[in-house]
């Protein structure tokens, strides 16, 4: 039997949580500057209840809700709901949101440490998408030089992908 693979991620690329990540974890996820949106999004331009991401027939779909600025998909005005793949841009607003599925990684992944408090340890990576630092949901790498949450490390396309977090730590 296949794992259920880890829910599509929604990160912000501009304002003020840019690079911060959300998983997509319910069938129907309204994103809007409400208290009450699934995703909130602090920004004058968008609507309390501005676009909706939703899983139908296996695949994943954004809509507008009647928003007042309207709904960006990949720089084009979403005039109609449109099914998402993998990379996609939203914008809602002046904040801009790359949508992502990530596929279960192979059984028995591992990261090495090299170096530092953890080597030779091998860490297990039971995620596509785990993030480094001293956090509690984190691969916690025991250093004092680590922010709580210092890099992510994601496979993409085939590849592990490292990208550092906004902190003041070298990666």
């Amino acid at each position: 039997m296949d794992p259920t693979p880890p829910p599509p991620t929604l990160r912000f690329i501009t304002g003020d949580n840019a690079g911060h990540m959300v998983m997509v974890e319910k069938e129907r996820v309204v994103l809007g500057r409400n208290d009450t949106a699934d995703v909130t999004v602090a920004d004058v331009k968008t609507s309390r209840e501005h676009a909706a991401i939703s899983r139908r027939d296996g695949a994943w779909w954004v809509e507008d809700l009647k928003s007042r600025n309207g709904t960006l998909l990949n720089g084009n005005a979403l005039v109609a709901p449109a099914q998402l793949r993998s990379g996609d841009r939203i914008k809602i607003g002046l904040i801009e949101l790359e949508f992502d599925i990530i596929a279960a990684p192979a059984e028995g992944t591992r990261l090495t440490a090299i170096e530092g408090p953890l080597a030779p340890a091998e860490l297990a990576i039971a995620s596509t998408l785990a993030v480094i630092g001293r956090g509690p949901s984190t691969i916690d790498v025991g250093a004092d030089a680590a922010a709580s949450e210092h890099a992510q490390i994601r496979l993409r396309e085939g590849a592990w992908r490292l990208r550092p977090c906004d902190s003041d730590c070298p990666t």
